[in-house]
């Protein structure tokens, strides 16, 4: 990276659509001293990498204002800020289509009353120039700002069609009315019509991203704030985590998260890294030893020296990657917006090319006007807009019964075409870790074993303690005084009744001088079949023999054989070691060739560029930011639970652990894909139908403007077809 060289993000307000992101991204690369940029439509977010001394950040901002995009630097920028301003847009959207909706009814009525020749004194007076003049400009003017825009930045968009159709309409109505004198040709109906069923598209699809905004505020955790800092006169501080430095001295206590990188310069804790690494086992770390920011420390107080904070860590550097990943990832043209360039350039020449047969046939410029905009409202692609739009919403809303979010559009046609899904094993396949079975010695009554288990249990905040706490409770023991409890890394112990117990690995007890000789191949054994085995002493002799293992999500079995039943292939990746991975993987019947084990972050990325060799649409289901990379690379990310930063960065989440949701997202994305297609269909033979009788100049701009609505109304019927469908 050069000396000057720097990378701001950026959360984007107001980015209407993939053109203007493409469009913004181009005129970014454009300026001068801008080295690399992306600008994603689906996150709202832009990342942008430039030389200091060229260009500054406020000119960049000024960029994205000339393109009516709004810049807000990410670190600037809060969650509920963004919230705030996407319910006000959508606030603003709906006060506009309710007011533009009174508007219009007058307008329908007259057009209804007209069409069927019904003479009532009212009506007639709604059929006057000026009343629907007046009637009809507010919806016109308010309702097209957003295409013009869009029009000038991208002329083959359907804004070009909306704006010719309603405008040429608008005016043509302004000329029979006001000078011809016509009332039987006045179409300031139809100009209302094309721009609020296109808004109508607008409004649903802006809802569809309030309701997922809404549902992962609820799912989404709070992030700790403040940490505990060593002031210069020695005493605790408790300060904003945006007032740490580097070389700062903090204090982490049991059962807080860490907030910066660091070196333990003083204790020794477990920490649990799981969020960072994908390790469902704590590691027991000392003085001297790194600790990262995200990760949990679970056993005793540690003293840190802080090396990197805020951007610096490595948890925001894996965090940067996949979003930079991501954002090239995802800067492609939906098949829709492919169809709709292809279907704008080839109207605008058709009405071109009629409008040059016209003249040459010595017809009047007013017939040609009237056939232009014929041709142009029937094209118009209020139909093909909503296509998407509907059926996304349907199918979202459909998801969310079942706690599945799909966060963007691409989701349903990218989840419909895979080939490869691709399961993280912690906290997806695999749950916490849960006593499979206690081993006593033959001598030692199994009663009063729980007992002593759950006594020395109760007096620590370990997770391996917990999880025999638990297993104690479950089985009714009861509790009793311990005296001297200390607990360090790999194990506790404590008296109870005047003998000396301890709980801990074979290392711990062997520290501890004990005679572990006759459980040290059972305890090896153990091991080589993913299990933990901790030894239980008293008085300094093995006592029991505890074992360990992970508990397999219930739900998991089922969901791989349906998903192979789809002809899916399934996967597994994890940190873990091959025995344990193995054992897992032969239990949800995933075969041994497709499991990848003992990866850290950066090789899940080669594993998930392997599968993608063979196969060539994957989708990664992961649960923490040791699998976002992976995610990253496949086609796309899904994630399970309730992790802040996943739940940001994925296309779909899966709100609970039912991994039978992952089947279910497949079925709904095929189905609302299908839906999609049909919509697709339905818009284009209406077009198909009508475009050769509005070049004949059969269809008046009135009777174009029906069939339009007509369409529209087709399809967001066949839309709400997807709720028929059951999922169970």
């Amino acid at each position: 990276m050069l000396e000057n060289e720097k990378t701001e993000r950026f959360a984007c307000f107001r980015l209407q659509s993939s053109v203007q992101a493409r469009t913004l991204k181009k005129a970014l690369l454009a300026q001068k001293g801008v080295i690399a940029a992306a600008v994603n439509f689906s996150a709202e977010k832009a990342f942008v990498r430039f030389d200091t001394q060229e260009i500054r950040i406020e000119n960049i901002i000024d960029i994205a204002k000339k393109y009516g995009v709004s810049f807000g630097l990410e670190n600037e920028t809060k969650q509920d800020l963004v919230s705030r301003r996407r319910e006000a847009e959508f606030s603003a959207v709906k006060r506009n289509l309710i007011l533009c909706s009174i508007l219009i009814i007058p307008l329908l009525i007259s057009m209804l009353f007209k069409w069927f020749d019904i003479d009532i004194e009212f009506i007639n007076y709604l059929n006057k120039p000026i009343i629907q003049f007046i009637l009809a400009t507010p919806i016109v003017f308010l309702l097209s700002f957003r295409h013009i825009l869009n029009m000038i930045k991208s002329p083959f968009s359907f804004s070009t069609l909306v704006v010719s159709g309603s405008f040429g309409a608008y005016f043509l109505s302004i000329y029979y009315g006001f000078f011809e004198k016509d009332i039987y040709r006045l179409y300031f109906d139809t100009a209302a019509i094309i721009l609020i069923a296109v808004y109508f598209s607008k409004f649903f699809e802006m809802r569809t991203k309030i309701k997922i905004s809404d549902e992962l505020s609820e799912v989404i955790s709070d992030t700790p704030t403040t940490a505990t800092k060593i002031c210069d006169d020695d005493k605790e501080e408790l300060v904003d985590i945006e007032q740490v430095y580097e070389n700062d001295i903090l204090v982490v206590k049991n059962g807080e998260r860490i907030l910066a990188d660091g070196v333990i310069i003083s204790g020794a804790s477990s920490i649990s890294e799981s969020a960072l690494t994908g390790a469902s086992i704590p590691a027991n770390k000392k003085v001297g030893d790194n600790v990262f920011a995200g990760t949990l420390n679970i056993a005793n107080p540690i003293t840190i020296s802080v090396n990197a904070v805020g951007e610096k860590t490595k948890l925001a550097g894996i965090v940067r990657s996949f979003e930079e990943i991501q954002m090239a990832k995802k800067e492609k043209i939906l098949r829709i917006e492919k169809i709709s360039q292809i279907f704008v350039a080839a109207v605008i020449a058709l009405v071109l090319i009629v409008a040059v047969v016209n003249l040459f046939l010595h017809k009047s410029v007013t017939d040609i006007i009237l056939v232009s905009i014929g041709i142009l409202i029937v094209a118009c692609p209020c139909a093909l807009g909503l296509a998407f739009s509907t059926s996304a919403m349907v199918g979202s809303g459909t998801g969310a019964k079942y706690g599945i979010l799909f966060r963007v559009g691409e989701a349903f046609e990218v989840l419909k075409k895979i080939n490869a899904m691709i399961f993280g094993k912690s906290e997806v396949v695999s749950k916490r870790i849960s006593v499979r079975k206690l081993q006593p010695m033959q001598e030692y009554n199994f009663k009063a074993l729980q007992n002593i288990l759950f006594s020395l249990s109760s007096n620590s905040r370990h997770p391996i303690a917990r999880t025999i706490n638990e297993y104690c409770i479950s089985q009714g023991s009861t509790i009793l005084t311990c005296v001297d409890f200390i607990e360090t890394t790999g194990g506790i112990k404590a008296t109870i009744n005047g003998g000396v117990y301890a709980i801990g690995t074979y290392e711990y007890c062997e520290k501890l001088g004990g005679n572990i000789e006759p459980v040290k191949l059972q305890c090896s054994q153990s091991e080589s079949n993913g299990e933990l085995p901790y030894i239980v002493m008293k008085d300094g002799e093995v006592i029991a023999v505890i074992l360990l293992s992970e508990t397999i999500n219930k739900t998991a079995e089922q969901a791989v054989f349906d998903l192979q039943n789809m002809d899916i292939n399934v996967y597994m990746l994890t940190q873990d070691s091959q025995k344990m991975a193995t054992r897992i993987a032969f239990s949800i019947n995933i075969p041994q060739d497709k499991v990848f084990a003992e990866l850290n972050p950066e090789e899940k990325v080669r594993a998930v560029n392997m599968v993608k060799e063979t196969e060539k649409d994957v989708a990664m289901v992961g649960s923490g930011m040791s699998d976002a990379l992976a995610m990253s690379e496949a086609s796309i990310a899904i994630s399970m639970g309730s992790i802040d930063s996943m739940t940001d960065i994925s296309e779909v989440v899966i709100k609970n652990d039912d991994l039978q949701n992952i089947d279910r997202a497949v079925e709904i994305s095929d189905k609302t894909t299908q839906i999609t297609n049909q919509n697709i269909i339905l818009a284009c033979v209406f077009n198909v139908i009508g475009i050769p009788f509005a070049v004949l100049g059969v269809i008046d701009p009135a009777i174009a403007s029906l069939s339009m609505v007509i369409s529209s109304v087709c399809v967001v019927a066949n839309s709400f077809r997807i709720e028929n469908y059951k999922f169970d």
